[in-house]
């Protein structure tokens, strides 16, 4: 089992010293598209490394689907049904708008 606290805090982490920062400085804010129409940027995977990080290390027998995969595999979700749990993170919803 996992500490939902911990795992609040891991989130809350992320948005203050990743996302935040990151969105007030958009000079710096690097971004291409994952897709046509889809947007991806520095601060998305950055967060995302941050939160995959921690998450292992609160619950090392569990998987991580992160939506922004950086190797541009899509994952055998068979496999994953093996696993002790599964993570699904989305690190910014509405990557478009904040980018903006």
């Amino acid at each position: 089992m996992f500490d939902e606290k911990r795992v609040g805090a891991i989130a809350r982490a992320a948005l203050e010293n990743i996302l935040l920062p990151s969105r007030k400085n958009l000079a710096v804010l690097e971004s291409h598209e994952k897709m046509p129409g889809e947007l991806v940027t520095s601060a998305d995977v950055e967060s995302q490394r941050f939160i995959h990080s921690e998450l292992e290390a609160l619950c090392p027998g569990a998987q991580f689907l992160g939506e922004e995969l950086q190797d541009g595999r899509s994952p055998d979700l068979n496999a994953l049904a093996g696993y002790e749990g599964l993570w699904i993170v989305d690190p910014l919803d509405g990557t478009s708008v904040y980018a903006s």
